[in-house]
């Protein structure tokens, strides 16, 4: 039954992507949203907390006021060859015995995989005293397990760029999007964008872009994506994404009664005209002007990918470095803080961008006289689904212009009604 359930469930996800998935791909799609996953969840995985921690929960009070089931139950936890070995007066109660052995069994092994055995132990042993959600508690062990077996599965067999882009979508915001209720235009994203997000995010193919790049080395795409992500005749299309983002975080600040400034920000400095992208007067530390600069990184393209494939946030890091040579010393000479907010386009974010966002959803909460984690929420699915909105934007807009420019005359796959290229500005239809 377990089998058929996730079948039908892998069928009517391949409906959804479009093709069918590969079994590495469909076992990320069911890890949690933190987790690289699309919290799509296993059936069986699902089943076997739900038994194992109904049964920890349980032994006691039934222990105590059904004495008879004493023999029985202490099978539960005995060697293996006991448990043969005993002749039971129910096959029921045998099949039983087995299949709570078997689903305890599949926890322990996870939490031994991830060298966490004497907190599961704890844990077990205080369960009587505590009122805990067990289920939980084993299915973290048995969700962090299989992310550990997909990414050692990676890190054995797959390309630098499958490794990378794993890594990049890791973290709670990264997966932010695929909890969005699609209630307004800033939660929905159009059903063939929707589709591109979740390729990117499972790695699967792309089986209808053109093959290779206008650029002038004629780059070949084939399948794979990430090259029009990072090449620079598709800097203008980046630029939306970038400008979107900044957007989200300036209408955000209006919500919190936070002032923002977007303009006129290249005369703070005299370096070139050389500015960060938003001015938060008064918003730095001890009461200093704050300016932050937005910079979203492509982990998959070459330049990063020799070192990204093992090291999570490699790109990012890049990035951030960048930006305060750039700014840092510039902004400092003048009395005020500057903060990069960094992030990858798999959603992957910096720890300086996520404590900027914490401070920021704080203000809109006092503003609004709403809960912190209601604010912080709705703005964390926000950010993240404009970011996974965009990046199919872009890869639409890339194919545009790779046809107009090379002069194909065929139709291009992507649905391209909902977007106008005017002078470098994106424009969308509301």
């Amino acid at each position: 039954m377990e089998d058929k359930i996730e079948e039908h469930m892998r069928d009517k996800f391949d409906v959804i992507l479009g093709q069918s998935t590969r079994d590495n791909e469909w076992i990320q799609a069911c890890l949690p949203t933190k987790t690289h996953g699309c919290g799509l969840g296993r059936p069986k995985d699902i089943i076997t907390a739900a038994f194992a921690a109904n049964v920890e929960e349980t032994i006691n009070a039934i222990r105590t006021k059904l004495p008879a089931t004493l023999e029985y139950l202490a099978l539960l936890d005995a060697p293996i060859d006991e448990f043969d070995a005993h002749e039971f007066s129910s096959q029921d109660i045998m099949l039983f015995v087995r299949s709570a052995r078997d689903k305890k069994r599949i926890v322990e092994e996870a939490a031994s995989s991830l060298y966490e055995s004497p907190r599961l132990k704890r844990y077990d042993e205080t369960l009587a005293e505590t009122k805990k959600k067990t289920q939980h508690f084993y299915s973290d062990f048995i969700n962090r397990s299989r992310a550990k077996e997909v990414e050692e599965i990676l890190m054995d067999n797959d390309n630098a760029t499958n490794k990378a882009r794993f890594h990049s979508n890791d973290g709670s915001f990264a997966g932010a999007w695929l909890f969005n209720v699609p209630t307004d235009k800033h939660s929905t994203i159009p059903s063939n964008d929707f589709r591109t997000a979740l390729k990117l995010r499972l790695g699967i193919v792309f089986h209808n872009l053109l093959s290779k790049c206008c650029c002038k080395d004629r780059e070949p795409i084939g399948t794979n994506p990430f090259h029009l992500f990072a090449c620079n005749e598709f800097k203008p299309a980046l630029l939306w994404r970038h400008n979107a983002i900044q957007n989200d975080l300036m209408d955000m600040a209006r919500h919190g009664n936070v002032r923002a400034i977007d303009y006129g920000l290249s005369r703070m400095t005299q370096n070139d005209n050389r500015k960060g992208d938003i001015l938060f007067p008064g918003f730095g530390t001890n009461g200093k002007d704050l300016v932050v600069d937005i910079c979203i990184a492509n982990a998959c393209c070459k330049s990063y990918t020799p070192l990204s494939c093992d090291t999570q946030g490699h790109a990012m890091s890049i990035l951030e470095e960048r930006k305060n040579d750039k700014y840092l010393r510039a902004y400092k000479n003048v009395g005020v803080e500057f903060k990069p907010l960094a992030m990858e386009m798999h959603g992957l974010t910096s720890d300086t961008f996520k404590k900027f966002l914490r401070r920021l959803a704080t203000e809109v909460s006092d503003a609004n006289d709403i809960p912190y984690c209601i604010s912080l929420s709705y703005w964390q699915k926000r950010l993240s689904t404009t970011l996974q909105k965009l990046n199919a934007i872009v890869l639409k807009a890339t194919q545009s212009k790779i046809s107009q420019k090379l002069g194909l005359q065929r139709d291009i796959a992507f649905d391209l009604n909902d977007i106008i290229i005017d002078n470098g500005h994106l424009h969308q239809w509301m």
